[in-house]
């Protein structure tokens, strides 16, 4: 029998060290959420039956998963595997734009996270000292945060798109030069794992179940 540490290494680029947060029972339940959460816990839970050598467990999963990924982009696509136990999954690169665009209409659909703590337990406003405060800011203001520099950055690289395909390299080059300038120091961003695993799972997905060429 191989050491331990051999499946350590072999599936630690796979399972993340995510875990749904106790406080999680204390959020505001919407259809978005609860939808998310099925998809997180169908995708950990082909994760888990892959970790421990399950393959058709592990496979089952992953194709229930990527059906039901693909049936928000189609209504008319069958979420239940059992109904088309041969199907080959398409490894397609037009799925990447496909599920990117519709990622991003979830994220826009999906309310801002919200939480119903006990009111006797909880402060009406911050009672923190400032220096505390301002330690704690990176986490207080993390999240996808949209700014005024972010639409002129947009119309410039809209025009730059244009401008290469008009084969105006010249122009292209103004324009990304311009976009740069507007475009300030990056930031810390801390992103919340919920909102992000979407996306990953799509493309982990269409690389482990589409056809190999």
């Amino acid at each position: 029998m191989e050491p331990v540490y051999m499946n350590e290494n072999r599936y630690s680029y796979l399972v993340a060290s995510w875990r749904p947060a106790t406080s999680a029972h204390y959020e505001t339940e919407t259809p978005e959420t609860a939808f998310e959460k099925q998809v997180q816990a169908l995708f950990m839970e082909g994760q888990a039956y892959l970790q421990r050598e399950e393959f058709m467990l592990a496979l089952r999963a992953f194709r229930e998963l990527m059906a039901i990924i693909l049936h928000t982009a189609n209504p008319k696509m069958p979420v239940d595997p059992n109904r088309f136990p041969g199907l080959s999954f398409p490894l397609d690169t037009a799925l990447v734009d496909t599920l990117t665009q519709k990622s991003a209409e979830i994220l826009q659909k999906t309310p801002v996270v919200g939480y119903k703590f006990p009111s006797s337990v909880m402060s009406e406003q911050s009672i923190l000292p400032g220096p505390v405060l301002e330690k704690l800011k990176p986490a207080v203001d993390s999240g996808l945060q949209i700014t005024s520099y972010h639409n002129l950055v947009h119309e410039h690289l809209q025009a730059a798109f244009a401008a290469v395909e008009a084969s105006n390299y010249a122009r292209a080059i103004e324009e990304y030069a311009t976009a740069l300038e507007n475009t300030r120091p990056p930031t810390p961003c801390y992103m919340p794992h919920s909102r992000t695993i979407w996306p990953s799972c799509s493309r982990r997905l269409m690389t482990r179940l589409g056809p190999k060429n």
